[in-house]
This record gives C-alpha cells, structure tokens and sequence, in this order.
C-alpha cells in the first residue's frame, strides 16, 4: 500500500515545471503533500476503531474487554521489534539516530532515536507507567509515589533502584519512535514513550507526575496489543521476556528460528549462532518451569511454543 502511495504522490508531481517552482519547493511540496496523506490514512484508520484523537481517549473504556488488572499490556509492533533489547547490561548503553530496528514483518518499520531500551529496565517501567494511565485521559498527568513503584516493580527502597527509575525515566523521555504499518495505519509520525514528567520531592517523598502521548492511541486502537501476566513476567530474565511478547503476542505462534529469536533480543543481524542457541533454550526451559507456556523446544534451529489454552485471547 505504502509503494503504490508513493508512486501516485510521485505522478502527481512529475509534471511540476523544472524551473518555477525550484526543485527543492517541489520536493517540499512532494514531502508536504505525503504528509497530509499519511495523517489522513492514520486518522481514518482511528475513526473505524470509534476513536478520535480530539476527544477523551481512555485505554480502559476503549477496550475493557480485553484488560485485566494483573496483566500488562504491550503494543504487538513493539512486542515483535527489538525495542527493548536483552543484551549484557554490563555494556554501555548506545545511542540511536533515526536507526531502522528489527522488525519480524516485513510490512512493518521501526525507526529508534535515543538511548538503547532494554528490557531488563525500562520495558518493565514503561509498561507499569501505561498501567498506571490506563483509567486516564490519555495526555492527562498521573501521580504515583516512588515508593509505589519500586513495590510494583519487586524493586528495594534503595538510593540504586531510585537512581535506576530516574535513569529510565530520562531514557523513555528522550525518545522519537517513528513506525511504518503498511497493513494498518500507515506512518504513526514520531512518537514519544513517555510525555512530560517531574519527580516531586515536596511533602516528605518522591512522587513521579507523568502523562502519556495521546498519539500512542494508534498503537492499541485495533485491540492490537498483548496482555503478559505481571507477577510471573517480573521475575522473568531478559531473553524470557523478549520470547514471551513474542509468544503472547501470537495466539498461535509460529515456529521461530532461533538467529530471528536472537535479532529480537539484540537488534544485530550477526548472530553468535552458539550464544544463541544457549540463551533460546535458557529462555523456553524459564517458560517452561514458570508454567507460562504448554509447549516450547528447539528442533533444528527453531524455538517451537504454544500457549496454554486460558491465555489465549
């Protein structure tokens, strides 16, 4: 869809005069004009959800269903991506300018500006900050104490782990996440994981006030998003986490070759085929003993799952 889109826009102006306008104001003109598609594609691509960016956006009504309190919710484009990375947290964190992530569809762009995500951190972070907005206005502030998230997160009171909620507070700010979906709604324009923030240090604690971008609606607006089990989830090491958004996030999931798996984990495509292997079959035996899966080997190269039948929505 995305191609043929860009070749009307292309026709279009393929006729514009060489010399009035210059070329770079029809190149502007070019990129203006796709713009305005592209918002129009995203913004009826929400309108056939019932939701318009203008009004109330509330995560709970919109979809109450398919919410459950001692869930947490990832978007599948992020869930399937190598957002959030599992790699050695002893290595320095990289930074990102406009970096194409792993995507496992081919349909489907991830563009990263900011610092590396992992899922060790700021995954768990960010999906307890959507949970705690979830009865918001999207674009509303929210107030949690700190000391509330650190119990939600299995974090001890410690000036380490509130240090470590401040660092990833930093790092999901200064994001810019730019998604091409040609199967759904198009370009979702940039986006930020968390919108504006403060730690209130008044009244004798620490208390974190925090909204989240209303334009994250797109990601979730056609129930396209997984519901992980928190509790068991938290205690998950980082490669089991990153194979279970993958599982969950399929109510059938197809086999996965392991050097996928490993893409998923680290967003390289130079796959350490033996630290691969190793680690994929670490992350299924975690599934495995923690009752989250009914099914997950390895078989020639590929991670084989199945999801028990009551977590399947």
């Amino acid at each position: 869809m995305k191609v043929l889109l860009m070749k009307t826009i292309d026709d279009l102006f393929a006729d514009l005069p060489t010399t009035s306008p210059s070329e770079s104001n029809a190149n502007n003109n070019k990129g203006s004009a796709k713009s305005i598609i592209d918002k129009n594609r995203s913004q009826n691509y929400l309108k056939t959800k019932g939701i318009t960016i203008q009004s109330a956006v509330v995560l709970r009504s919109l979809f109450e269903k398919n919410i459950r309190d001692d869930h947490r919710i990832m978007p599948n484009d992020f869930g399937r991506s190598s957002l959030f990375l599992a790699t050695d947290k002893r290595k320095p964190r990289e930074f990102f300018t406009r970096k194409k992530i792993f995507h496992m569809h081919s349909k489907i762009a991830l563009y990263y500006t900011g610092t590396e995500l992992r899922a060790g951190d700021d995954e768990l972070l960010w999906m307890q900050i959507i949970h705690y907005s979830i009865d918001a206005n999207l674009g509303a502030k929210v107030s949690i104490p700190i000391t509330q998230i650190l119990k939600d997160l299995n974090l001890t009171r410690s000036k380490k782990n509130y240090d470590r909620i401040a660092d990833s507070l930093s790092r999901l700010k200064a994001t810019e996440i730019f998604i091409e979906n040609q199967s759904t709604y198009g370009q979702s324009g940039g986006l930020s994981l968390i919108d504006n923030y403060v730690i209130d240090k008044s009244e004798g604690q620490m208390t974190l006030h925090v909204s989240i971008p209303r334009e994250l609606v797109i990601l979730y607006a056609g129930n396209t998003f997984t519901n992980l089990p928190w509790e068991a989830y938290k205690q998950l090491k980082p490669v089991s986490k990153r194979l279970l958004d993958y599982c969950y996030s399929h109510k059938n999931p197809n086999p996965l070759p392991v050097a996928v798996f490993s893409q998923l984990c680290t967003g390289s495509n130079v796959v350490d085929n033996r630290n691969a292997l190793q680690n994929a079959r670490r992350a299924c035996a975690e599934l495995l003993e923690r009752g989250l899966v009914a099914m997950a080997f390895i078989e020639n190269g590929t991670i084989f799952l199945q999801r028990h039948s009551k977590e399947v929505q």
